[in-house]
């Protein structure tokens, strides 16, 4: 959770308002006061002060990179992947019983308490997921980001502080947010350096950049262009001829998992139980090997040959 939170806050850092922009947006001016007001927006669950925060070639870049999914993706494996995921979810709601009683369970008993009150929030990670556009092909191909953020990461915010709550006492909570203290070292047109103070946290100092009116790390701004380029040869290369070639063994290893989600909901015994979650380790792992290999391939078609 403190890991979450921290990334959550580094957002603040990555896309923060300044200068032109101030007549499109509520931003502070200052880099200071903007960087608060975005943790401040942060610690109250409004995921749509990220988005907003973002330089206009990077919202562009986000978006264009989800729609090309949704173009490249094919919908049956993609669908079918997602609705498992949501099944699993149920999964973890129905069978909770089961899967705090294996032998498996990592932690100890002190936390079973907790780890239950979190299912709920937990299962809303997963159904907002699902429900979003990133749930399905179509959502992709219109997939906007500006929605996703308000909506989606939002949502996944405020659950994110519920298990927050939960954690109590093991590091960094959203509360605290609302205590952070942020200041400008030095500044000039193009570049500010702030710091950056956390409850409980090392002092933490941050190079930015003014990108389109927003303040962004200098390393971020140095390897934006060349990742998203990167991530789009990669989705490119996914071609129907590629994705032909292993759809068969991929359908074929969904619908052994679906079979297994279908026997995990229906068990009736700890045995049972721990049977099947057995049985999904074999399809589980074909698909991560097959989905590395189908990256690897994606980049291999698109990669321009080495001199």
């Amino acid at each position: 959770m403190k890991t979450l939170i921290l990334g959550l806050v580094s957002c603040a850092f990555l896309f923060t308002a300044c200068g032109k922009q101030q007549e499109a947006s509520s931003f502070p001016d200052a880099p200071d006061a903007a960087v608060q007001a975005v943790i401040q927006g942060i610690a109250e669950g409004k995921g749509a002060v990220l988005w907003e925060a973002m330089p206009a070639s990077y919202q562009a870049d986000v978006n264009a990179l989800a729609q090309l999914m949704g173009q490249k993706l094919d919908a049956e494996i993609y669908d079918q992947s997602f609705a498992l995921f949501g099944r699993v979810g149920g999964v973890v709601q129905q069978q909770q019983d089961f899967i705090f009683t294996s032998e498996k369970l990592p932690g100890n008993v002190q936390k079973l308490d907790s780890m239950k009150q979190a299912i709920p929030a937990l299962m809303g990670f997963i159904e907002l997921l699902a429900e979003s556009s990133v749930g399905s092909v179509e959502g992709l191909k219109s997939f906007d980001g500006q929605s996703f953020f308000e909506a989606t990461v939002s949502g996944l915010i405020q659950h994110a502080m519920v298990l927050s709550d939960l954690a109590e006492g093991e590091g960094l909570s959203f509360g605290e947010l609302s205590e952070a203290k942020v200041k400008v070292v030095s500044q000039d047109a193009a570049f500010a350096v702030l710091e950056l103070s956390l409850p409980g946290q090392e002092l933490e100092i941050v190079e930015l950049v003014q990108v389109e009116g927003r303040w962004v790390p200098v390393d971020l701004q140095n390897d934006w262009v060349n990742a998203v380029a990167e991530l789009k040869a990669s989705v490119e290369g996914l071609t129907a001829e590629s994705i032909a070639l292993q759809k068969t063994q991929l359908m074929g290893l969904l619908t052994m998992l679906d079979g297994v989600v279908a026997q995990l909901e229906a068990a009736e015994t700890q045995q049972q139980f721990d049977q099947a979650l057995q049985g999904a380790m074999m399809p589980m792992f074909g698909l991560l090997m097959m989905g590395q290999q189908q990256m690897q391939n994606a980049k291999g078609i698109s990669a321009p040959a080495a001199p």
